[in-house]
This record gives C-alpha cells, sequence and structure tokens, in this order.
C-alpha cells in the first residue's frame, strides 16, 4: 500500500495489475500440485476394485501378494521420479505428503472388504502394507511418515471389520 501510495497513477495500477497475475499464478501453481494428489487416489480407486477378487488366504511367497499392492508402489515411484526432477524438495514433500495423507484414508477403505479370516492371511495383507510403507519411505524427500496405516494393521490383525 505504501508502494502504491508512493508511485503515479498509471503505476499503481500497474502494480495492482502484477499482483492480481501474481496471486492468479500462485493459485493455479497450487491447483497443479494438488493434481498430482487427485490423479493417484484416481488410480488407486480404479485398480482398488482388483482387490475384491484377490484372496490373501491362497497366495504365497513373498510380499507384495496382491497385484494391487504392486502397481501402487510402481506408481508411486513413478511419479515420485519424474516430480523429483521437476520440484524444488518444499514442494515434492508436500505433494508426496498429499498424497500419503490421501492413501492413508483410501487405502483401508480398499482393503477393509478384503480382510481375509484367517491370521496367516491377515499376515500377508498386513505384509502387503508393510511393503507399501517400506516403498514410501525409500523415495528421498517425500515425506513418508504421512503414510500412516497403523491403526489400520492393528484393525486386521485383531479381526475388527
Amino acid at each position: 500500500a505504501a508502494l502504491s501510495d508512493a508511485l503515479q497513477n498509471n503505476d499503481s495500477e500497474l502494480l495492482k495489475e502484477v499482483d492480481a497475475v501474481s496471486r492468479d499464478y500462485a493459485d493455479h501453481h497450487r491447483k497443479i500440485l494438488a493434481k498430482f494428489s487427485t490423479i493417484i487416489g484416481e488410480v488407486v480407486d480404479a485398480a482398488g476394485a482388483s482387490l475384491a477378487q484377490f484372496s490373501y488366504a491362497s497366495c504365497s511367497g513373498e510380499a507384495p501378494f496382491a497385484p494391487f499392492v504392486s502397481d501402487v508402489a510402481k506408481n508411486l515411484t513413478a511419479l515420485h521420479g519424474v516430480l523429483a526432477k521437476q520440484l524444488p524438495p518444499s514442494q515434492l514433500e508436500e505433494v508426496c505428503g498429499d498424497i500419503f495423507s490421501l492413501l492413508s484414508v483410501r487405502l483401508p477403505l480398499l482393503f477393509r472388504p478384503a480382510i481375509p479370516s484367517s491370521s496367516e492371511a491377515k499376515e500377508r495383507l498386513v505384509e502387503d502394507l508393510n511393503f507399501l510403507r517400506r516403498a514410501a519411505k525409500e523415495l528421498d524427500g517425500a515425506a513418508a511418515e504421512k503414510l500412516r496405516l497403523d491403526a489400520f494393521v492393528a484393525e486386521v490383525r485383531e479381526g475388527n471389520k
């Protein structure tokens, strides 16, 4: 305001226009960053339907057991690889943190109908969730601590549906 008062009328109007453009740019930038979370959310929701046909009781080997889990880890790694090259560390952390916060809500909703009854199968599901957590921790600067699945892991182990 003080600068605006000191400027001529034309300069003052120009300063207001620059300020408006700057606000529009910042808003547009926030929307672009938020879109990455939306994209991952939509991909996870679409792929999550495959969990209804997957049986943790009939699989063996080691995590990831469900193809869905492997796909989510691959998509997160690929997106992180692209974003890490394009964004400054603070924005990378913000975007990844938003994605992990979203997954902390969506993954339990998607997995809950697939919770098996046997304790062995439940442990396979838990191993898959831990696989996702490890995959998140391997992403540098990604705010992996925002992928919060502890309560859901406890729910799976306790058998509460």
